[in-house]
This record gives C-alpha cells, sequence and structure tokens, in this order.
C-alpha cells in the first residue's frame, strides 16, 4: 500500500489504489459503503491529478456536491474499493450525478438526462424509475431512501466561479464561501409528479443536502 506524508497537516496519507489520480469518496456523514463491506468510490478517468486537484478544491465529491455542480459522466467513473486488500473494481456505469446509495442493499439512485434510474449494486442492472417533466423546478440532488421523493435543488448564482488554485488561499476560500447568493429546495413526489417548496433563502443557497438515510 503506498503512502505519503500531507504537506499541510503532515498526516500520513494511505493510497488505498494504484490508479494515477487515486479515488474520491464523499463526506464521511453519508452512505458509501455496500453490504460486502467495500466502499463506493470515484475516479478520474480521463483527468490528469493535477486537473483533479484543482476541480476537487471546489467541489469533486459525488452525492451532496456534485450534485449542485455537475460531475461530467465522461471524467468520472465508479470504483469499489476493498478497504482490506486495496483491490478495486471499476463499474461500467454512466451516469450525470450520484444521488444516494443505500446501505442496507447496495441500491444506488442515478441521474442521467432527465431520468432518475437505479441500480442493485453491485452486479445489477440500470433500471428507469422515472422520467422527470420539463417544467420541473429545479435539478436533482438527492433522494429519500424509499425512494420516492427526490430533492430539488434551484440556486440563482451570479458570481462567476473561478478555477480553485492549487495552493492554500484563505481569502480565495473566503471569497468564494460569502459570495451572494440564493436558492430554492424542493420535495419532488416521483408517483404524483408534485413539487412541493421546502425552503427558500436568499443570500445563501441549500446545499449539502442529505435527507435521512432511515426514515423517508
Amino acid at each position: 500500500m503506498k503512502t505519503h506524508i500531507d504537506e499541510h497537516t503532515g498526516r500520513e496519507i494511505h493510497v488505498l489504489t494504484d490508479s494515477q489520480c487515486g479515488c474520491i469518496v464523499d463526506y464521511f456523514r453519508l452512505p458509501r459503503r455496500l453490504p460486502d463491506h467495500r466502499i463506493l468510490a470515484f475516479t478520474a478517468a480521463t483527468r490528469s491529478s493535477a486537473s483533479l486537484n484543482a476541480r476537487g478544491t471546489i467541489a469533486s465529491l459525488p452525492y451532496s456536491l456534485l450534485s449542485s455542480f455537475k460531475m461530467q459522466a465522461e471524467d468520472w467513473q465508479l470504483v469499489l474499493v476493498d478497504p482490506d486488500s486495496g483491490a478495486t473494481e471499476t463499474l461500467d456505469l454512466r451516469f450525470d450525478v450520484v444521488l444516494k446509495l443505500r446501505e442496507s442493499d447496495g441500491r444506488l439512485w442515478v441521474v442521467n438526462g432527465n431520468k432518475i434510474q437505479r441500480i442493485d449494486l453491485p452486479d445489477g442492472d440500470l433500471q428507469t424509475v422515472a422520467t422527470l417533466p420539463p417544467d420541473c423546478p429545479g435539478s436533482p440532488v438527492d433522494i429519500t431512501c424509499d425512494g420516492r421523493t427526490l430533492l430539488l435543488s434551484h440556486h440563482e448564482d451570479d458570481q462567476p466561479r473561478t478555477p480553485a488554485p492549487d495552493f492554500c488561499d484563505a481569502d480565495w476560500f473566503w471569497n468564494l464561501i460569502e459570495r451572494p447568493r440564493s436558492g430554492v429546495l424542493y420535495a419532488f413526489d416521483i408517483e404524483t409528479q408534485v413539487a412541493t417548496t421546502l425552503q427558500q433563502t436568499d443570500g445563501t443557497m441549500p446545499m449539502h443536502v442529505d435527507s435521512s438515510p432511515v426514515d423517508p
């Protein structure tokens, strides 16, 4: 297993894969483990590690962040990582946004265009469970664990997004965080196709959306 020392924290980093760009997992609080104990991760299919780092500084994480910033399917692949051996399995799965992994049975929901799809990892087939209408009020950012209710986000952000520096820049970071923006969060019933407003904000916008992993 490869290791290196992080230049900013001084901590020893263990690299679980031999991919040039390594793998990215989501926030510690979000589901990532399959029933067979492997970890759902993402690896860059075409980007160099430098590009990955610059992109990753902003938002290159799945689920809540990537739902907002739109991970490009041609740039990323899903990978299952065995945390004990470091062995990996790359999945042949195309997607625009990953919504949620249900750890109890390995069901994963993704977005492809205007379609909401699901697959039972690691060996299931991709199935379409809903098609979003043209007047859908926002973009899918999460789904409840029963697969019935989508969370949609619509936001206004007039400040152009500048590329993240590949070094620590506190001023850049706080300017990004404190920029003016607004947004609306909706609950969208997949069966009835009805959207309900959950939250509307001015001066900030709903992000890091995470519906309960247990209760719908």
